[in-house]
């Protein structure tokens, strides 16, 4: 959970401070710069609520776990383990 937080600012930081670098990237006609700057904002975005799924997805699956996991693991013993 670390790792995505830390991942998500770190990217989203530099993409914003740099975004005249990312459209030079691409070409390097004035226009198409602008274009990509102005779309800069939007990606950051982007990343910080894709780095915030990721995070409550991860905490909602462990509140499943908690309630369902005895009988999860047992199956899954079961299955893995030839138990048949």
């Amino acid at each position: 959970m670390v790792l995505v937080v830390a991942e998500m600012v770190i990217v989203a930081m530099i993409l914003f401070f740099c975004h005249r670098v990312l459209g030079y990237a691409f070409n390097s006609k004035k226009e198409i710069v602008d274009r990509i700057a102005d779309m800069v904002p939007f990606l950051c975005l982007s990343i910080i609520m894709d780095g915030l799924q990721a995070v409550l997805s991860v905490e909602e699956r462990k509140g499943s776990l908690d309630r369902n996991g005895d009988k999860a693991s047992k199956e899954r013993e079961r299955i893995f383990d030839g138990d048949i």
